[in-house]
């Protein structure tokens, strides 16, 4: 069911002074996380070849392989997605 269920009939934009935007997942929080990687863990990492986007940030490169597998792994089969 959409929030707002009534529907504009006139096509002119026009500014509403009393609209308030509303979003679910906001605002967002942020949260650290002490990862250790050993030597081997080290090595895929360093092998992902992400330097290019992120230097030397490790932090950055393991957040883009983590949500990278993620995003593979749970929205696989989501509507607009594609294998």
């Amino acid at each position: 069911m959409f929030r707002q269920p009534v529907i504009k009939a006139d096509r002119v934009l026009q500014r509403d002074a009393n609209y308030v935007a509303e979003f679910a997942n906001v605002p967002l929080r942020e949260i650290v996380i002490d990862i250790t990687l050993d030597a081997q863990e080290q090595e895929l990492l360093s092998g992902a070849n992400l330097q290019e986007y992120y230097g030397t940030d490790e932090a950055a490169m393991l957040r883009d392989v983590v949500l990278s597998w993620w995003e593979r792994t749970f929205t696989y089969n989501l509507p607009g997605t594609t294998s």
